[in-house]
């Protein structure tokens, strides 16, 4: 038997080792998104990480301490409670730890990875092969894998696991937006005309994330060089900050860095940039490229699979090609993702669809959540 919330909604618990960041808005997103169910979340915050967002959750439920332990100690708790409708962890040590705890819930688990470990670049082929392999075993105990890309979705699929390809979907507040959202799981861009750009005044190119080798700072430094060879005057920022040996890598090309800031912030930078620039070296797909685009600014992504299977530039696998992406994105080109191709089993759903098929509740989408794997 599951629990029920207010009004007799079925329960979604939301369960993240790492709640900050991009976590955070890409957790609220979800819950925004299905207003038909209670969602409480269970976590680990990482407080220097906090976003200034409160999520709509009729419950929170905080560890005590830090990292994957504490999570591990908060989910046997956790046990005791009357299961939920559904149990939707997100990322890796979330993955883990509740696909363990909770194996015996398995039917109700829903799976986010946010971008698999194991595509990291930063860690020793070994290493990245044991994290596939933890993955691969704990394919079972999932009954969904939600992907955010197509590229996710092939490799949830190669894994084992049933999977759904559920895109991220950005919203922002009324009035900071010129459009309401950019949603890929509608069938691509609803862009309005670019307002020109005063070419008075340097090019300025903005990214937001943490500073640390996932978001590579040395290929956005990199980059940065590149352009300003062109003789193009830049001035770039780099929204966010994290590793010090890294944030000295941004500095010595002339970056600024603006230290840990929340989401309005953040967003607000978005807002000055001529060009949002996405050096990432693995991802899943990021809200902060797609908030970029509902507020009409030219983007620059680095190629890498996750994002070219969005629909993004192949060719932007080096400094020097990106270089040359944010030149002509600044000279009103468009570089926008073209829609994918997809292969059947990628049509995108809405993620009330796969919970309501894990939760038993009477679908109201008419659309097929789950492709087997």
């Amino acid at each position: 038997m599951s629990s029920t919330g207010a009004g007799g909604a079925p329960v979604v618990w939301h369960v993240s080792e790492a709640m900050g960041g991009g976590i955070t808005t890409a957790v609220n997103a979800f819950v925004e998104s299905t207003p038909e169910y209670d969602h409480q979340l269970w976590c680990v915050e990482r407080p220097a990480h906090r976003t200034g967002e409160s999520g709509r959750f009729s419950a929170v439920h905080t560890a005590t301490g830090s990292g994957p332990r504490a999570l591990w100690r908060l989910l046997h708790e956790a046990r005791a409670e009357e299961p939920p409708s559904v149990v939707h962890l997100h990322s890796s040590w979330a993955g883990l730890a509740g696909r363990r705890v909770l194996a015996d819930w398995s039917s109700r688990i829903v799976y986010s990875p946010h971008c698999y470990w194991f595509e990291r670049t930063d860690m020793s082929a070994p290493l990245l092969r044991v994290a596939e392999a933890i993955e691969r075993r704990l394919a079972p105990r999932t009954r969904v894998t939600v992907a955010v890309s197509p590229h996710e979705a092939r490799l949830a699929r190669e894994l084992g696991s049933p999977t759904a390809f559920v895109p991220n979907v950005a919203e922002l507040p009324p009035g900071l937006a010129p459009i309401a959202a950019y949603d890929f799981g509608t069938g691509g861009r609803r862009t309005a005309a670019r307002l020109p750009r005063d070419t008075g005044r340097p090019v300025t190119l903005v990214t937001v994330g943490r500073v640390e080798a996932q978001k590579d700072p040395r290929f956005f430094a990199q980059t940065v060089d590149e352009v300003r060879a062109t003789g193009m005057a830049v001035r770039a920022v780099w929204v966010g900050g994290g590793d010090p040996a890294l944030e000295a890598v941004l500095h010595r090309s002339g970056v600024e860095t603006t230290g840990w800031v929340d989401r309005a912030t953040a967003l607000e930078h978005v807002v000055r940039a001529d060009v949002y620039v996405h050096t990432a070296a693995w991802e899943g797909n990021p809200l902060t490229v797609l908030e970029a685009m509902v507020l009409q600014k030219p983007i620059a992504v680095r190629s890498i699979p996750s994002m070219t299977s969005l629909g993004h530039d192949p060719a932007n696998t080096t400094p020097q090609a990106l270089a040359a992406t944010i030149r002509a994105a600044a000279a009103g080109v468009d570089t926008r993702p073209t829609t994918p191709r997809l292969d059947p089993q990628d049509t995108a759903v809405p993620l009330a669809s796969v919970y309501d098929r894990v939760s038993g509740r009477v679908a109201r989408h008419g659309v097929r959540a789950v492709t087997e794997a």
